[in-house]
């Protein structure tokens, strides 16, 4: 039940103190719905240009390998820098 105090908190952005008063005597039925209606809310707008971007295939594989692209770009030093200080290893 912790985890979904912990969930419903971050979802709401509150304090757990403030979840726990809220369901304080309520049932454990009416509490799973909430979180799930919380992280349903949540995730709305990101499920919403999930199917904007779906339909376009080429488009969206484009902008996958343009973030993968710029991911090892971004990670490339820090794992050089990683390989040397272990001493495993040469640099990518």
């Amino acid at each position: 039940m912790t985890n979904l105090i912990d969930i419903l908190a971050a979802v709401r952005g509150v304090g757990h103190d403030e979840i726990e008063r809220e369901f304080e005597g309520a049932g454990y039925g009416d509490f799973k719905r909430a979180v799930a209606d919380g992280v349903v809310g949540l995730l709305a707008p990101v499920r919403e240009r999930y199917e904007q971007l779906r339909p376009d295939e080429a488009a969206l594989e484009q902008t996958l390998a343009a973030g993968a692209e710029k991911a090892r770009a971004i990670a490339a030093p820090v794992l050089a820098e990683v390989r040397d200080r272990m001493g495993i290893g040469a640099a990518a």
